[in-house]
């Protein structure tokens, strides 16, 4: 299965299944050394998601964006993006999720993460939330409680990958209003978009 939803008409964002999608990673459309990048990850699961991701990300951008290479430079935090192309790409995964953002012009930063209420409390919260958000957090109960937490997760995750710098910029001093979120019955997914 995978579910597109578009995104302010600039943003495209795939929504894949691992189980789906484990046997139609197409090996020959991924460069080399990203093969090899990946293979250095311990775990199958994380191979096989990063190969699942990669597959599906060149296959989408030689189909829409008429892409050949599909060699990566990283900036200054690794974050990748295509050498010769201003086609812009984020990818999350969370369990057996994977979801890749595209624009062909805009910076984009996604994060996603399946609802799991055992990693809800009060402690985790203090580690990524200003003190309003905490304060929000506080009065909420149950579910609402549970995708409040994931809801900020993901807008601050999303704004830090859109910027490059990933999580060196401590999450509790930015709030990530230039985000939209998608909500599922499993998952809180967080684009940002930056010009």
């Amino acid at each position: 299965m995978c579910q597109l939803f578009q995104v302010n008409n600039e943003i495209t964002i795939a929504l894949l299944r691992v189980e789906d999608y484990r046997h139609r990673i197409d090996m020959a459309i991924i460069p080399r050394e990203q093969r090899e990048r990946v293979e250095r990850f311990q775990s199958e699961h994380d191979r096989t998601k990063k190969l699942i991701a990669r597959s599906y990300l060149f296959q989408y951008c030689k189909k829409h964006y008429g892409l050949e290479d599909f060699s990566f430079v990283y900036g200054e935090y690794q974050r990748p993006s295509f050498r010769e192309t201003a086609i812009n790409f984020s990818i999350s995964y969370s369990q057996d999720m994977i979801a890749i953002a595209l624009s062909p012009q805009e910076v984009v930063g996604l994060d996603i993460e399946c609802l799991d209420a055992s990693r809800v409390s009060e402690n985790v919260a203090s580690e990524f939330m200003t003190s309003d958000e905490l304060l929000i957090f506080s009065e909420r109960g149950g579910d609402e409680q549970v995708r409040f937490f994931y809801q900020v997760w993901t807008a601050k995750e999303s704004f830090l990958k859109a910027q490059g710098s990933g999580l060196t910029v401590n999450p509790r001093t930015i709030t990530a209003e230039t985000n939209i979120s998608l909500y599922g019955d499993s998952y809180v997914m967080s684009v940002t978009q930056l010009p």
